[in-house]
């Protein structure tokens, strides 16, 4: 541009400046306002040392949200998984304190049998053979009952490895 051109602009502001300032202020005020709130910023949820703007960080929010939620589901099946492991180890110690106390009352029945019959021979008295017909009998049936027990576990064991 030449002097005298730009001598021509100065001079059409000079004689015409309520139309250069009512066209020019205007369009400063929003030039500065959009540059004011239409750039808004913000940290990143991805990497908070970098700022970035609205649109950029709705796109973070989707993608770290996906992710929380990605989590909770994995979460969530792994709390299920546990709960199963409980409930299987709550089942053994159950069935093992059973297994226990059934095997305790059975050697107190014996205990009770052969001190009954022990008592009766310390105590000089003459072993008759009906009490002792009827221990030897008690002693099998106890005998029956722990074979019982120990078929049926084989069995089971059997079984469940078939089913699975």
């Amino acid at each position: 541009m030449n002097k005298d051109s730009f001598h021509k602009i100065t001079n059409w502001i000079d004689h015409n400046r309520g139309q250069f300032l009512g066209a020019v202020v205007p369009a400063a005020i929003v030039l500065m306002l959009f540059g004011l709130f239409g750039c808004s910023r913000t940290k990143s949820l991805i990497d908070p040392t970098q700022t970035v703007d609205r649109q950029t960080f709705a796109v973070e929010c989707l993608t770290q949200r996906q992710t929380l939620e990605e989590r909770t589901i994995n979460i969530q099946a792994e709390l299920k998984k546990h709960n199963a492991d409980i409930d299987t180890y709550n089942q053994l110690k159950q069935a093992g304190l059973d297994d226990l106390a059934e095997q305790d009352q059975l050697n107190q029945q014996i205990l009770e049998i052969a001190s009954g019959a022990v008592a009766q021979y310390a105590s000089g008295g003459s072993v008759s053979i009906a009490p002792m017909i009827i221990s030897a009998l008690n002693l099998a049936g106890i005998g029956w009952g722990i074979g019982n027990k120990i078929d049926n576990t084989r069995k089971d064991k059997i079984i469940a490895e078939q089913k699975a």
